[in-house]
């Protein structure tokens, strides 16, 4: 079930878009099914080591963009002493239409958020350079490009704490023969993001799971 907080950012955030009226514009905000996945997700991580609601958790949202994820991490945590860092360079898509940044903060600040989450405009390979090994507790990595993905697993996994949480979006299969040999660029027939695919199955093997929505995750070992 989605939380009135959360209900209400999809809220602008569709808003928003409608007022941009560009045909060609991507909506990049979670579906209510990746919501409730990531809920599952982290509800689960809960109960494995009793500790998601522990103090001075790192929560970490790579690619943040109007920030929908950074306040759904920071919804789950509850009453937790922890840390979330949204991190963006803000200069992708629609940015050239609209300062996404603040719109960013503003959607953070209307529902109060702004003590718990912290806003990085960075390169997501420079950001990691802030964060120290095994530091992090949840990762969520919201890339759908082959190379980029590739990379920041690289960059990104040796800051994740052993047993915690690597989560994404745009997995919609593990079932592809032959995945290794597939072009990642090529267009798929059924709208499958092959280079996302490609990237979790070469970085993780068998080791992670999919959930409703096409949201991965894997327990880092």
């Amino acid at each position: 079930m989605l939380t009135n907080k959360i209900q209400y950012i999809l809220q602008l955030n569709n808003q928003f878009l409608d007022k941009l009226n560009t045909i060609s514009l991507i909506h990049e905000d979670l579906s209510p099914d990746e919501i409730e996945s990531i809920s599952d997700i982290l509800n689960k991580f809960q109960y494995k080591d009793e500790t998601f609601l522990k103090q001075n958790m790192i929560l970490v949202d790579l690619n943040c963009w109007l920030g929908t994820t950074s306040l759904l991490l920071n919804e789950l945590h509850g009453e937790g002493d922890g840390r979330i860092y949204a991190i963006d360079t803000f200069e992708r898509g629609y940015s050239k239409y609209v300062n996404i940044k603040n719109v960013c903060i503003d959607n953070i600040k209307n529902v109060g958020a702004s003590e718990t989450i912290q806003i990085i405009q960075n390169s997501l390979t420079k950001a990691s350079q802030a964060f120290k090994d095994d530091s992090i507790d949840v990762l969520f990595i919201n890339i759908n490009d082959y190379e980029e993905l590739k990379q920041n697993l690289k960059v990104w996994q040796s800051k994740v704490k052993c047993d915690g949480i690597i989560l994404g979006r745009f997995c919609e299969t593990l079932d592809i023969k032959g995945i290794e040999n597939i072009d990642p660029y090529i267009e798929s027939p059924f709208k499958l993001h092959l280079g996302v695919i490609k990237a979790i199955k070469e970085k993780f093997e068998h080791l992670f799971y999919i959930e409703k929505g096409n949201i991965w995750y894997t327990y880092n070992a």
